[in-house]
């Protein structure tokens, strides 16, 4: 039973945070402890430590500080935020065309007056643009102070505004605007915009985060990220890449197990960029957040027909946490944490949250974090059993040996080979140990992972060049394809199908995806994307393109991308091997209560489990045996309709005569 300090009253403020206590008995449900020196009674405000906040529940709900004489001590969590940020239209706004500049000049609306402006954005219905300006401000429209000179801004196709440029923050009335159209050509201009008033979380904690897998398609890179600590408020991430100049949209995203799938989640997006223009380089490499997130993140980065960049490192500003409390007497005060199933405690001094959160403290001395020696520890998910239920494997055609190299929470990756023998029926699967299942969750979001197919010429058809790209597996389920192309100029449709045979027998070809290539004279694009709108049945996927009266294109390489599934679940090593069975196509998916414990599957860390080498459990019966294909088919239908009428002729002899007299 847990005590629950009790606030006298709210006469005065000291009532507030002196009221009685009980002592309180720390139970072994708190993993651990941590001790606060405070040297002298009062306000105190302590930091908390990453670790400290990793440990403990996502809310802090289970913090409890206890006082020398053992008594329980009432607190506030104080957590600082950003000033609200105000955004409103330069009024008065005039614009002249004078040689080789257009000249933007405006003066800030009466509600921001006095305001520190910290940026603009420039409305304008110009797509794609990139050139510098000037900026001057004024207070009485008469002296001039330059802040910014041949400053690159530039616009997104698709965006209504120009990207942010920042100002020094300061107040004034004026503003100037110089747009270079010495190099490009003028744009329309149909607004300034002005954002002031923010004000930026002072105090951040800057953190490195790992960078645990990064893995591309045709078209955006995921770089899957952890920071070093879990629970953490964070404000923004930000990448930096080795390039010189790029411009990249990238997504940050947690994911989340909802309705038994594992799904993404978006937690925030922004523009990163550096661009090198006249000498003067400017550069936006964080994305924003001001949001709690897990310990591991999905940067999600749109790399258009570009090559994906070259990550090197990401940082993390984390918003700070403090534990605020009012202290009877000088000591050593001991922090305990760590129990998932504590609730969130009761205090009055909550009602006063904002006004204890700016008033001065003192700041104690936080020892690092200690275990406690009465907690029990308990295995990852007690609650689920290491097997499932029993399951006939007899109509399994394939099967792989999972290699455990830990215990716990484990992590298995269905490679291209099991993907494409399954044949997209993810019901197949089945984790069998010693006849019994093993439950799991399918991550069906995965990650994307590409393989090199063979490129082989084909000769040409008149116009018609052709190849064929070579898939390693019949039904590889390939979504994209991407090709270097060495030719410096072209324009061509590029078509990519397959020959099937249809229900009837008949040999057909079904189309897999087009695309239009376009290379200009000096143009850097550096691959050329099919995307595929479904997966091969065959090994051998046709290209055409049709070159006109041009000489022929030439492809020089091809890389294939596929998104790759994994599965989590709970296994130990043992003297009895682990498989994963697939290629069953009739058989429904499983029914696992592992789906009601998605929470704490998700907080593990898990262990990688690799598979092993291919087994083949059956031989092909006889009805499954592929029939002959085109001409040789035809006769074999004839021969098969010749011997069935003979048959037929055989019965019909071998039958009693009806008798012709009725009786």
């Amino acid at each position: 039973m847990r005590n629950r300090y009790r606030i006298a009253g709210l006469v005065v403020f000291a009532t507030c945070l002196r009221g009685w206590t009980v002592t309180a008995a720390v139970a072994p449900e708190w993993k651990y402890s941590q001790t606060i020196h405070v040297s002298a009674a009062g306000l105190n405000r302590a930091k908390l430590p990453l670790d400290t906040v990793s440990a403990a529940k996502p809310s802090l709900a289970d913090l409890r500080l206890i006082d020398p004489q053992g008594r329980e001590v009432s607190y506030i969590v104080d957590r600082p935020a950003s000033a609200e940020a105000r955004e409103m239209l330069l009024a008065s706004t005039a614009m002249t065309a004078v040689k080789g500049k257009t000249v933007i000049t405006g003066r800030v609306p009466v509600a921001m007056e006095g305001t520190d402006i910290r940026a603009i954005h420039l409305y304008s219905p110009t797509d794609d643009f990139l050139k510098p300006l000037t900026i001057a401000v004024s207070k009485d429209g008469r002296q001039w102070t330059t802040l910014l000179r041949q400053y690159p801004i530039f616009k997104q196709p698709g965006q209504d505004t120009s990207t942010a440029v920042e100002l020094p923050a300061a107040a004034w009335t004026f503003l100037r605007i110089a747009l270079d159209d010495s190099g490009t050509p003028p744009i329309r201009v149909q607004g300034v915009s002005l954002v002031g008033g923010a004000r930026a979380i002072s105090g951040l904690d800057g953190l490195t985060a790992s960078i645990v897998d990064v893995n591309s398609d045709a078209h955006r890179t995921d770089v899957q990220i952890e920071l070093p600590a879990d629970h953490l408020w964070i404000d923004s991430i930000e990448l930096r890449a080795a390039e010189t100049t790029f411009r990249r949209p990238v997504t940050v995203l947690t994911k989340e197990f909802t309705d038994g799938e594992f799904r993404e989640t978006l937690l925030g997006h922004g523009l990163i960029y550096r661009v090198a223009l006249g000498g003067a380089a400017v550069e936006q490499l964080s994305v924003p957040l001001n949001r709690q997130t897990g310990r591991r993140l999905i940067l999600r980065i749109e790399n258009g027909d570009s090559r994906p960049l070259d990550i090197q490192n990401v940082r993390a500003e984390a918003i700070p946490q403090s534990l605020v409390f009012d202290a009877l007497m000088p000591g050593d005060y001991a922090l305990w944490f760590g129990d998932p199933a504590a609730s969130a405690p009761a205090y009055d001094v909550a009602a006063m949250s904002d006004v204890l959160s700016k008033k001065s403290a003192a700041v104690p001395v936080m020892a690092p974090a200690a275990p406690n020696p009465a907690f029990r520890p308990v295995e990852p998910l007690p609650q689920v059993p290491d097997e499932g239920g029993d399951i006939d494997v007899t109509l399994w055609k394939y099967r792989k040996k999972v290699n455990l190299l830990g215990s716990g929470i484990q992590r298995l990756e269905i490679d291209l080979e099991t993907l494409a023998h399954n044949q997209a029926h993810p019901a197949a699967l089945r984790l069998v140990r010693d006849g019994k299942q093993i439950p799991y969750v399918v991550d069906t979001t995965g990650v994307n992972r590409s393989f090199n197919p063979a490129l082989q010429l084909q000769p040409a058809k008149g116009h018609l060049s052709r190849w064929t790209v070579k898939m390693p597996y019949p039904a590889t389920p390939v979504q994209q394809l991407r090709f270097t192309v060495s030719d410096p100029f072209f324009q061509r449709t590029i078509s990519a199908s397959e020959e099937i045979t249809d229900d009837r027998g008949e040999t057909v070809r079904q189309m897999l995806g087009q695309a239009a290539w376009t290379r200009l004279k000096g143009e850097n694009k550096e691959g050329f994307i099919i995307d595929l709108n479904r997966t091969p049945v065959t090994d051998a996927i046709e290209l055409e393109t049709d070159d006109g009266d041009n000489a022929p294109i030439h492809l020089v390489g091809v890389q294939g991308y596929y998104q790759a599934p994994r599965l989590l679940f709970k296994a130990s090593p043992s003297s009895k091997p682990l498989y994963l069975y697939y290629g069953q196509p009739e058989v429904a998916p499983p029914q696992y209560d592992l789906n009601l414990v998605f929470a704490e599957l998700q907080a593990a860390m898990p262990s990688d489990a690799p598979l092993g080498a291919e087994e083949v459990l059956r031989v092909q019966p006889w009805y499954e045996i592929p029939l002959p294909e085109g001409k040789v088919r035809s006769i074999y239908w004839i021969t098969m309709i010749v011997v069935v009428i003979g048959l037929l002729a055989v019965i019909a002899k071998l039958l009693p005569a009806e008798s012709s007299t009725l009786r």
